[in-house]
């Protein structure tokens, strides 16, 4: 059912997850259906017009539609998980750059300055003796 893989989706890591699990939370706390009935407004559909965001308005109207239609909805489900799936992988390449760049940084302090240490031991430790 849709209320479930939205609880599945809500369950995964990133912002757009982040608000579908703020929506499965309010819609738990409150009582209020996940989806829009004709007179009760939907918690995912509040949640999301909340931010005032004009793309993830038109995103939680589309996911209350599909839901209210029902044959759509496998199709539209598979494009949110292909969603969270892309939006998750960028996620985790950004942090693989800033991983890279860290490391190079612990790399070069853990290496190079005692071997420049080293060095300069090497040749001052002769030029001491001398007095």
């Amino acid at each position: 059912p849709p209320e479930q893989a939205l609880t599945r989706a809500g369950q995964l890591p990133g912002p757009l997850s982040g608000l579908i699990g703020e929506a499965v939370a309010h819609s738990r706390k409150t009582g209020r259906p996940l989806f829009s009935r004709k007179p009760v407004l939907g918690a995912l559909v509040e949640t999301f017009h909340a931010t005032n965001l004009p793309p993830l308005r038109a995103f939680a109207s589309q996911i209350d539609m599909a839901a209210h239609h029902g044959v759509e909805s496998a199709d539209l489900m598979t494009d949110v998980a292909r969603g969270l799936a892309r939006e998750y992988h960028e996620r985790v390449m950004v942090e693989k750059e800033l991983l890279g760049s860290k490391l190079t940084t612990r790399v070069a302090f853990f290496f190079f300055f005692p071997a420049v240490a080293i060095l300069l031991m090497a040749f001052l430790i002769p030029v001491i003796q001398m007095f």
